[in-house]
């Protein structure tokens, strides 16, 4: 289940809060299979033997903050920022997991995923930070991108375009 919530209709004494926004998502991830086999060779004796590793079912729960400064300076107040500035969204994600059963029953994974993205008419690309949670999820930061483009916006005319009108 997907979910957000935008503030564009606060009051005007909280304006400079309406380009807030919040999303997220939860679901459970069953597995099709209940394990999965691989094959390992023993170093000392050289023999091959068979690992069996069960997979547990899980619950994905993620959410973001994110406050655009498109938004604050077109609906809100133009303070003047320029390009590219003016089309920057300052967004946080807290994408987690949750085991639900096997071993694992109740640990959780996650990250706290700081970042910034621009968004322009027919791509988007931003940056983030990712900073796990616990020691189950790792110990070490991580940095990672994205690099978006909006096909039906760079090809309105082929592929842009509906596929039954």
């Amino acid at each position: 289940m997907f979910f957000g919530k935008g503030f564009g209709d606060l009051p005007d004494s909280l304006k400079f809060l309406r380009p807030l926004a919040f999303t997220g998502v939860i679901g459970p991830n069953i597995p099709t299979e209940s394990t999965v086999s691989s094959y390992v060779t023993n170093e000392e004796t050289g023999e091959t033997e068979r690992e069996v590793e069960r997979i547990p079912t899980t619950l994905t729960w993620a959410f973001t903050v994110q406050y655009s400064l498109q938004y604050l300076q077109a609906f809100v107040k133009d303070i003047g920022l320029g390009a590219p500035l003016n089309r920057m969204v300052f967004v946080v994600e807290f994408p987690l997991e949750t085991c639900l059963n096997l071993d694992c029953e109740g640990k959780t994974t996650g990250f706290v995923n700081p970042g910034i993205t621009w968004v322009g008419k027919s791509m988007q690309w931003g940056i983030a930070a990712q900073i796990p949670i616990n020691e189950r999820t790792g110990s070490h930061v991580g940095v990672f991108g994205l690099v978006h483009f909006f096909l039906d916006d760079m090809f309105p005319k082929s592929i842009g375009r509906p596929i039954f009108p």
